[in-house]
């Protein structure tokens, strides 16, 4: 297994010290009894997506270690994914600034302030979910005898009692299957969801009434990076033709940065049955509006995994850059259009906005194909 890192001298380096460390910190076996009370700690500083469809872990974890308290610590801006969730204890926020995206990162104070929260906890296990250096050193840091944790994801693998390895070639979700079954469980099916409550629901449905009926179409045309994001112009196109041949109505969803991209597309399409909700509502009060959603088209992004794992009929819109056979939408009724330009070199996050990549996704195709997922989705 090589890391993950693209140059050869970092990733070279990362073996020296993952060598050097395991020859003073050697892995241990895992002596825990399946019907102890113990308490286990996830570590979960990524992104929303990555969030959600790690949610199955908490109640996997729950049959292996049925008297087992379970933390996690995530990114404020991820926290509303694992709320409700009765596997969940306590959910410990951290803004960690390699991958916070919001404008309050956690300064060396809010460091210090969770070590001290973690040491206090006593845990009897970590599990980093990611393989990242800060969330190995911060299993350590807590004094867990057992840490478990992707070696060769990056640098820290040592800091691993129980270090695994983890198939890049397959879907992300099987990173966290790898995990149970080091434990000792079993996995049939990985099926994320968040929990909502019964008052969320409900006014989940006052809204949709409020909004003029219980049949739509979700679109959500923003990503958290504009590299995925399909031009507002060919979503406006989009939804142009589809209220041609669609009797119901069309729900933007979308946080409040992308507030400018929903304004565009309904003024440019003028039309009453454009429901423009982006930045009104919660992401678990989005997830709601998702769940009742006849169709879903949207960029790669949180929503998208959201209406994949709702069985959904999901036309999800990635650039090709993005490994599509690890991040695509789980769910049976899940689509995925690559973009992609054979001239072009897409840089990520450094890739002005319309990415070429993104460009290259035809109209025509993403039309077809979603007028055949709203005419025979029941």
């Amino acid at each position: 297994m090589q890391y993950s890192y693209t140059n050869t001298t970092v990733a070279r380096c990362a073996n020296v010290i993952d060598a050097i460390g395991r020859f003073f910190l050697r892995g241990k076996t895992l002596l825990i009894n399946r019907n102890a009370s113990i308490k286990i700690l996830i570590i979960k500083l990524d992104q929303l997506g990555d969030c959600f469809l790690s949610t199955p872990i908490f109640e996997h974890l729950k049959n292996v270690f049925p008297n087992a308290n379970i933390d996690v610590v995530c990114q404020e801006s991820s926290a509303a994914v694992f709320e409700n969730n009765p596997f969940v204890e306590e959910i410990i926020k951290f803004n960690y600034p390699r991958m916070y995206r919001g404008k309050t990162p956690a300064k060396m104070k809010d460091l210090f302030a969770l070590i001290r929260i973690i040491r206090r906890k006593k845990y009897d296990l970590t599990i980093d979910l990611r393989g990242e250096p800060f969330a190995a050193l911060l299993g350590f840091l807590s004094g867990a005898a057992n840490r478990i944790g992707f070696e060769k994801e990056e640098v820290g693998g040592f800091l691993y009692t129980i270090p695994l390895q983890y198939d890049r070639s397959v879907h992300e979700s099987k990173r966290y299957e790898k995990i149970i079954s080091s434990l000792g469980g079993s996995v049939t099916e990985w099926q994320p969801r968040i929990y909502l409550t019964d008052v969320e629901k409900e006014n989940g449905k006052k809204l949709i009434q409020k909004e003029g009926g219980s049949e739509y179409i979700v679109i959500h045309p923003g990503a958290g990076l504009s590299y995925k994001i399909w031009p507002k112009e060919y979503f406006a196109k989009i939804i142009r033709r589809t209220l041609d041949e669609y009797a119901g109505n069309i729900i933007l969803l979308g946080s409040k940065e992308e507030k400018e991209i929903g304004d565009y597309i309904a003024n440019s399409v003028h039309d009453g049955r454009i429901k423009n909700l982006i930045g009104q509502l919660s992401l678990r009060g989005s997830y709601f509006i998702i769940s009742q959603a006849k169709t879903f088209l949207g960029n790669d992004s949180a929503l998208a995994h959201f209406a994949g794992a709702l069985d959904i009929p999901t036309l999800d819109l990635m650039n090709s850059v993005v490994d599509e056979k690890r991040w695509r939408p789980l769910g049976k009724n899940s689509v995925v259009i690559l973009g992609r330009e054979k001239n072009h070199h897409c840089t990520y996050g450094r890739c002005p906005y319309p990415c070429p990549n993104m460009q290259a996704i035809s109209t025509e195709e993403v039309y077809e194909k979603l007028k055949s997922m709203f005419g025979s989705s029941g």
